[in-house]
């Protein structure tokens, strides 16, 4: 009998569940928005039941995850101002400056000196304007007629002499052009018993072409060719005027007109008029501009020396080393 009881028991008791439930009416969603509009009173909170504790992690996780806004809650309007952020909480997305509109620049200031000359200035002192300074005015162009023939030279007007640069001697003009000034003595030296022509010896370094390694001779003084012609002037003056002193005075070549025992001034000049026209080819007058610089130097090496023969050699290597004696 007890053991048919059991199965009673346990079927009235889910009978008795069924119908409990069936009694209670059902939530609707109109329903639960009007319970959420009215207020009730305030009911005790069941107790309840004892759950497990939350992890550490899971508490960390739970206040850094920002909160979903929920989909029943209207949009803000566009025109409410901005919500400040709560104390400690995310600050808000910044907004977007709006711009000012532009501004209309002001006036200008009238100009109190708008109505006065051009050329005024401020008064001075004494409340007196300066005297304006004239402005100089430019010269007047002479007219030109482009069709007035240009002016033309008289009938007896000398023609111009057509010119062209001056050249210097080639090496073998310069010897040659030595031994005739110099009465037939050249640039030359005794070696062994024979005399050898320094200007053929020398003929590579002072640029004379071989015809095997150079076909071109350069024929510009450059400082090696004043060089050697310095050396050549020195040495055949040396031996003119050596020889012009065992000579009689009318054989002479440098003391033509001033050998020993004639220092007087009508024979410098003549002597030196004789040496100029005989290297040069130009004739100098006693007093002209042309000869002052040949009398100079003659009178400016007798007084440091006091010998005139040594001034005349000056005055010889002097006249060959001058361009007007290489040049041409």
């Amino acid at each position: 009998m007890m053991a048919a009881s059991l199965p009673a028991r346990l079927a009235l008791a889910l009978a008795g569940t069924l119908a409990l439930t069936a009694c209670q009416p059902e939530s609707t969603p109109a329903s639960l928005a009007a319970d959420a509009r009215v207020p009730t009173a305030p009911t005790a909170a069941p107790t309840a039941a004892p759950t497990a504790a939350p992890s550490e992690v899971e508490a960390r996780d739970a206040a850094t995850e920002p909160a979903e806004p929920s989909a029943d809650a209207a949009p803000p309007a566009p025109d409410a101002a901005p919500i400040e952020p709560p104390v400690g909480g995310a600050p808000t997305p910044a907004t977007e400056p709006t711009e000012a509109p532009p501004t209309e620049p002001p006036p200008p200031a009238p100009d109190p000196h708008a109505g006065m000359a051009v050329g005024w200035r401020p008064l001075g002192d004494a409340g007196v304007a300066p005297p304006d300074r004239p402005e100089p005015e430019p010269p007047a162009e002479p007219a030109v007629d482009p069709f007035e023939p240009a002016p033309t030279p008289p009938h007896d007007a000398p023609a111009p002499q057509p010119t062209r640069p001056r050249r210097r001697m080639d090496i073998d003009q310069l010897d040659r052009a030595i031994r005739a000034v110099m009465g037939g003595l050249g640039w030359t030296e005794v070696r062994n018993g024979v005399e050898v022509n320094l200007f053929v010896d020398l003929a590579a370094t002072l640029g004379k072409p071989d015809y095997v390694m150079t076909t071109y001779e350069s024929l510009e003084p450059t400082p090696t060719f004043q060089k050697f012609l310095s050396d050549a002037a020195r040495s055949v003056c040396e031996r003119r005027v050596q020889a012009d002193l065992a000579l009689p005075e009318a054989e002479r070549v440098v003391l033509r007109w001033a050998g020993p025992g004639r220092g007087a001034d009508a024979d410098v000049v003549a002597n030196l008029s004789a040496l100029v026209l005989r290297a040069h080819g130009r004739r100098l007058e006693a007093h002209s501009t042309g000869m002052r610089p040949w009398r100079w130097l003659f009178d400016s090496s007798l007084h440091v020396t006091r010998d005139p023969v040594v001034a005349w050699k000056t005055v010889c290597i002097g006249l060959i080393s001058h361009p007007d004696f290489y040049t041409y």
